[in-house]
């Protein structure tokens, strides 16, 4: 499989990642950044979302990626089937499957509107390989997955939902996280899990700080 993309991936991701971020503008206005409304919540919580819905760029994604594979010895394969829990306009759940070209992509989501319009923008480009679903992934069996992205898509009891869910993957599932350190540390534990790759700290005396993350479920348990 090969790492880099086609121009033409490239050009897709360019060009979706600027209408992602132009939809993140109508759903959260500067005035209301840091006021929810009812319809923000997330997951089996409830609990209020980001102030904003929490986008990645396809370049943080895809370089984190890159360095585990080159630094980390990350092996991937195009067979596999991923999810991004909490997918919100589906910036990483895009990314994932045009560079990747993983067989199936699904992106978890609860906010109706968000989904609605990610889709919208899957349907535009044409990417065969992702499905947004309207679901709880702290609900769904996530064991046939192959692949794993979570930004954080929720605080409240953070550590507490995540826990089992993380701890009834597959053994030899990719977890790719992206949160702060200070509930990474309390989730991904050895010998369950094993570390493959830690990007570089921007801030390392903030454990609050989401940062990039890859593990692998071990066979223990």
């Amino acid at each position: 499989m090969r790492i880099l993309p086609t121009t033409q991936a490239i050009n897709k991701l360019v060009q979706i990642e600027f209408e992602v971020r132009k939809a993140e503008k109508e759903f959260i206005k500067p005035s209301s950044q840091r006021r929810y409304s009812i319809d923000h919540w997330s997951f089996r919580t409830r609990a209020p979302r980001k102030a904003r819905h929490a986008i990645t760029s396809a370049f943080l994604l895809l370089s984190h990626i890159q360095e585990a594979r080159e630094a980390g010895g990350l092996e991937l394969s195009p067979d596999w089937r991923c999810a991004d829990l909490g997918s919100g306009l589906g910036m990483s759940t895009f990314s994932l499957a045009l560079r990747f070209g993983f067989i199936k992509v699904i992106g978890y989501e609860l906010d109706k509107k968000v989904i609605s319009r990610a889709e919208r923008t899957r349907q535009r480009h044409g990417i065969g390989n992702v499905r947004f679903e309207y679901k709880d992934f702290l609900e769904e069996d996530l064991s046939p997955y192959k692949l794993l992205y979570i930004y954080q898509p929720f605080f409240e009891n953070f550590v507490e939902y995540m826990n089992l869910p993380m701890l009834e993957t597959a053994p030899g599932t990719i977890i790719i996280s992206r949160i702060a350190s200070f509930f990474r540390e309390q989730i991904f534990v050895e010998p369950f899990f094993r570390l493959i790759y830690a990007s570089p700290k921007n801030q390392p005396s903030n454990p609050f700080l989401a940062e990039f993350y890859t593990y692998q479920r071990t066979a223990y348990g």
